[in-house]
């Protein structure tokens, strides 16, 4: 979540022909938002991954 606005990406499976793709790379736009206030990400096992320490205009590898 950035300036009280969420996103979210699906990767992976879905009924979309382009989803059998190997790019895993996701992007989020932030307009003139100056910071994140939250990442949360729920892997297909049902874990997450929530964190408030992420700086813009980064890449965040997991």
């Amino acid at each position: 979540m950035a300036c009280q606005k969420s996103q979210i990406r699906r990767v992976g499976s879905s009924s979309a022909p382009y989803s059998q793709s190997r790019d895993t790379l996701i992007h989020f736009g932030l307009g003139t938002c100056q910071n994140i206030d939250r990442i949360e990400i729920q892997w297909p096992t049902g874990e997450k991954y929530v964190s408030d320490e992420i700086e813009i205009n980064s890449i965040l590898k997991l």
